[in-house]
């Protein structure tokens, strides 16, 4: 239980140092957890733990596929892979 706060601790940090650094005509749809396809954006929890996975990957996207939705568009997913 205390490991499960102190990843919740860490995320908020990094969620707050993220959302300081924004400009304020930049916190938009895209600099958002969002969507690929259907360009709606993640709410809630899912944004948070999205943004988190994002900074600590190294991703410059915040744009989000299922693995039913990736393969309706034919990009590749390698089997076996897991997703974030």
């Amino acid at each position: 239980m205390l490991n499960d706060f102190n990843n919740f601790h860490k995320m908020s940090q990094l969620i707050m140092k993220k959302m300081g650094e924004m400009k304020f005509q930049e916190r938009n749809k895209d600099c958002l957890p969002h969507n690929y396809l259907t360009n709606r954006r993640y709410n809630g929890i899912n944004m948070l733990v999205l943004i988190y996975i994002a900074d600590k990957k190294g991703y410059l996207s915040q744009r989000w596929l299922t693995k039913i939705q990736a393969l309706k568009v034919n990009k590749e997913v390698i089997e076996g892979q897991f997703g974030t």
